[in-house]
């Protein structure tokens, strides 16, 4: 009686182990999903050397202007065999109005000021940011934001003193991805709220979809992406050189329009 007690506890813990296993998504198990990005009707208008626009939030003044633009493009063959190389530049401005006295008084008060952007490299079909380890076999680098250039501007009212600064920062962006992958997509975008949800977080290291982060429920339309689709003549067109460098001073051998298609329209 006592052996069949262990039997069945032992059977049971199995079990119970077993269903904790399946609850737990992962990134293969959600790979199953098919256009995820698509059903959010994002705005799939980013293109090269094409200015864009959205807001950030930031306290007092609540939303300003940042423009984006990427600029540097290039794809071409990667070092190891069967893989695609990407390298861009992205450049977010921010520009702030003169505030009133009165909100000059209040952002001095203020904890935190906001007026933050964003990039992102993300999955199509799944929702999920590739920036981390994935099952995609996507590897994703960037450069410490750089600031270009930096100018401090100060406002005052009777009693308090607020300094805004006016920059524009860029980094730079380099993507790795198999030749055949066809879910690559690119974000910019602006925070839609001061500080960072928890699952704002979480997406950044890949364990939550964008469609449920506040950069997507908070402004659905603050935010503007493009899908690098793998082209169908790759299998029929023979590796190219190319050398992999900075995407400031890339020498590498590109065919951006050839052997990889932009979707501004997503399918």
């Amino acid at each position: 009686m006592k052996n069949t007690f262990k039997k069945v506890m032992g059977a049971l813990m199995v079990a119970v182990l077993m269903m904790g296993v399946l609850a737990v998504p992962t990134q293969k198990a959600q790979a199953a999903s098919k256009n995820y990005m698509k059903g959010l009707k994002l705005n799939w208008d980013l293109k090269k050397n094409k200015k864009m626009k959205v807001k950030s939030a930031i306290v007092v003044l609540k939303k300003v202007n940042t423009g984006i633009k990427i600029t540097n493009y290039k794809l071409g063959n990667a070092k190891k065999e069967g893989y695609k190389k990407l390298t861009f530049s992205v450049t977010f401005k921010n520009i702030y109005k003169r505030p009133s006295d009165s909100q000059i008084h209040k952002m001095v008060a203020a904890p935190k000021v906001g007026g933050s952007f964003w990039w992102s490299v993300a999955d199509f079909n799944t929702g999920l940011s590739l920036e981390e380890e994935n099952d995609f076999d996507v590897r994703v680098k960037s450069s410490d934001k750089k600031i270009k250039k930096k100018k401090y501007t100060e406002y005052a009212d009777d009693h308090h003193t607020c300094c805004l600064e006016l920059y524009t920062i860029r980094y730079n962006v380099s993507i790795t991805y198999p030749e055949n992958y066809d879910g690559l997509c690119i974000g910019v975008g602006g925070n839609n709220q001061i500080n960072q949800s928890s699952a704002d977080k979480k997406y950044w290291v890949g364990k939550v979809k964008f469609g449920k982060t506040t950069y997507y429920k908070k402004g659905k339309k603050n935010s503007h992406w493009m899908r690098i689709r793998a082209s169908k003549k790759q299998s029929e067109t023979s590796p190219e050189t190319s050398t992999e460098t900075s995407p400031e001073t890339s020498t590498e051998t590109t065919t951006e329009d050839s052997m990889t298609t932009v979707d501004s329209n997503v399918n």
